[in-house]
């Protein structure tokens, strides 16, 4: 029937070694089901990134395989589709952009992947940006500066709705270490 069940996992990895069995992360005992999409955002990413995608993908099992991923220094973007999903995708496209130029160290700003799936655009953007309480006005600045940078749709057959990016895709999802704070308790 076309359902897609997704998951979508966020990770500041602060530059740790993750452990070595990763499905308490990915398929958590009380799933129903597995998910057909599995997108896994990292910030300050362990360096290794293809032994990463290498323990996601041994959790992961067959059915699943890596479909893309892409990284801007320490910020790493991976999407795995269940194998038979794999024929009814486009190419995926991506692009990344770093916030604070001239830096040695990447490690604010946005990765992002685009890709058709039956017909539907799916946009992904994994992004960490500026730390701290008092930086609330630079995180928004990090936000419009993303969304007026990143350049998707490069060639995917979607038509151009609106001068924001993310506008010209059917689902977008938006994960990452993004650094705001709510000053309420958990159950508010």
């Amino acid at each position: 029937n076309r359902t897609i069940r997704l998951f979508v996992g966020t990770w500041n990895m602060n530059g740790q070694t993750p452990p070595r069995h990763l499905a308490d992360f990915l398929l958590p005992k009380d799933i129903d089901y597995v998910p057909d999409i599995l997108v896994v955002g990292t910030q300050e990413t362990f360096p290794e990134k293809t032994e990463w995608e290498i323990r996601l993908q041994d959790t992961l099992g067959p059915s699943h395989v890596l479909f893309h991923s892409h990284s801007l220094g320490t910020l790493h973007l991976s999407v795995f589709l269940r194998r038979d999903l794999i024929w009814f995708c486009s190419v995926p496209e991506d692009d990344a952009f770093n916030t604070r130029p001239g830096a040695q160290f990447k490690t604010k700003g946005a990765v992002a992947i685009a890709f058709l799936l039956f017909g539907t655009s799916f946009l992904f953007v994994n992004s960490h940006l500026t730390a701290h309480q008092e930086n609330v006005k630079d995180r928004v600045k990090d936000l419009k500066k993303l969304n007026a940078v990143l350049n998707l749709p490069k060639s995917l057959p979607i038509r151009r709705k609106g001068r924001n990016f993310m506008d010209n895709f059917d689902c977008v999802i938006w994960l990452g270490d993004l650094n705001f704070r709510l000053e309420q308790s958990r159950e508010v």
